[in-house]
């Protein structure tokens, strides 16, 4: 499957490459200067019209904007030199027709600004299709791979990568999430509970940065009137098939049950009456 990815990039810009060229020969039109004044108009008309028809591809996206200047300014020269020997032909009735005059060629200019995005074209798209060819595991992205390391247990890498997500955006809250979960599990339990501020300080309600900050304020700082202060703002604020306010629910009512208080509400039904 990825070497017939490549063979079509691969194809599609050798297209590129020599659409430019047959297209251009395919519009030219060349003034002739041994024709009637009349077959002159008609040529000159044909060029307006290939003007109007070129427009409505740009339009329409099918012909870029530096094509469609350089395609455009050919056809203005044509149709202008078609005009000027219309005007010498009604001053010069009788005058002998000239012998015919070799096609005009584009400009070396346009011929070398059509050759250089081609060559580009050509070399990107070969370059993408051995990349297919070579690359058989997708990319992760950089919270991806911090994760990726979080749970196969390399926790410095994951630290460090998720250092670098927040180098990036300093506003991941996933990201400061985790640090702070990191922190707990290294008992920088202060730390941790400044990680998790600042990710609650972005997304005020994020079940995990809540439950973990919960999880901390019980079993690091021991202080479970704070914890379950932000546990029941957890299960206030999220759905209640939430994993994580389920799960503060359940060790709510364990703490309670064992000092012998009720147990936790579950959030009152509006009525529907």
């Amino acid at each position: 499957m990825i070497t017939f990815v490549t063979l079509v990039i691969i194809a599609v810009a050798i297209f590129a490459v020599a659409y430019p060229f047959v297209r251009q020969r395919d519009r030219s039109v060349e003034p002739e200067t041994d024709e009637g004044s009349e077959d002159l108009r008609i040529r000159r008309e044909k060029l307006y019209d290939a003007v109007r028809e070129l427009d409505l591809e740009r339009d329409s996206g099918t012909v870029s904007q530096e094509e469609h200047e350089k395609i455009r300014t050919t056809y203005e020269m044509q149709a202008a030199a078609l005009l000027q020997e219309e005007e010498r032909q009604v001053r010069e009735v009788r005058r002998p027709i000239a012998t015919k005059a070799a096609p005009s060629t584009a400009p070396l200019s346009h011929r070398i600004g059509l050759i250089i995005p081609a060559l580009l074209i050509l070399v990107v798209g070969t370059g993408l299709g051995l990349f297919l060819a070579n690359s058989l595991t997708p990319t992760l992205s950089p919270l991806e791979e911090a994760n990726a390391a979080f749970n196969r247990g390399d926790l410095r890498g994951a630290l460090e990568g998720y250092r670098r997500v927040l180098d990036e955006d300093q506003r991941n809250v996933e990201a400061l999430t985790q640090i702070g979960v990191l922190l707990a599990r290294g008992q920088h339990h202060d730390e941790a509970i400044l990680a998790f501020d600042r990710a609650l300080t972005i997304q005020p309600d994020h079940p995990k940065a809540l439950f973990e900050k919960g999880l901390v304020l019980f079993q690091g700082k021991v202080q479970p009137r704070k914890g379950v202060k932000v546990w029941e703002h957890l299960i206030k604020t999220t759905p209640p098939d939430n994993e994580y306010a389920l799960t503060a629910r359940r060790l709510l009512d364990q703490v309670r049950s064992s000092m012998g208080r009720p147990r936790t509400e579950s959030p009152a039904k509006p009525s529907t009456r």
